[in-house]
């Protein structure tokens, strides 16, 4: 109950923390083109050494990259309309499937720039690790945090629309109610009574 009352307090944060958590897929996306280009450069010759599944596995990235900016403009609608769209949260629940990836990822970030000043162990760090290792970081962090609280919006947000459809429903029952008649047949607003006795008789 205290962590639904925090989060429902600071809609805010929840913008925040969505905003971060693209930029982080943007930056990850800009990172694996330059990857692709810098590959296929005139620069390099087309030669490099990466092998053909490597290639694929950027291309993949690129597509998964995209598949998180969609993601993420649909949890910003999701955010603005609330339980006004009703299957609003089921978009949270494949925002959260994807932060569970992009952690992995920054995992696996981190794990390759560690590497890679380890093993220049005694010279000069290599400013691209520690930006990959300082930026990793911030971006593991903002996608634990966002993942907490997005579980926790999307309780609340279900309990909303719950109960939205529960007052649509109990209104709707109360309409049928007030056109219903004794008799249990309902009487249509246009309805003259010599058309209500000609239908009951026929």
């Amino acid at each position: 109950m205290c962590a639904r009352s925090y989060v429902a307090r600071r809609k805010w944060l929840l913008w925040v923390l969505a905003l971060i958590s693209a930029l982080s897929v943007v930056a990850f996306l800009v990172l694996t083109l330059y990857d692709i280009g810098w590959t296929y450069s005139y620069k390099n010759h087309g030669v490099h050494p990466k092998k053909g599944w490597e290639i694929a596995l950027l291309v993949l990235s690129v597509g998964i990259s995209l598949a998180g900016i969609v993601i993420h403009l649909l949890i910003f609608l999701s955010l603005r309309l609330g339980s006004n769209w009703r299957r609003g949260h089921f978009v949270i629940i494949v925002f959260l499937v994807f932060q569970v990836y992009m952690m992995a990822r920054m995992i696996i970030l981190l794990y390759v720039g560690s590497r890679t000043i380890a093993e220049r162990k005694g010279t000069k760090a290599d400013p691209f690790a520690v930006v990959l290792i300082v930026f990793g970081t911030l971006f593991f962090i903002n996608d634990v945090i966002s993942f907490l609280f997005f579980v926790t919006h999307f309780r609340i947000l279900k309990q909303e629309v719950h109960e939205r459809e529960c007052e649509e429903a109990a209104q709707e029952d109360q309409r049928s109610e007030c056109t219903s008649e004794p008799g249990g047949r309902s009487r249509k607003a246009t309805e003259t009574p010599f058309e209500e006795w000609e239908g009951i008789i026929l």
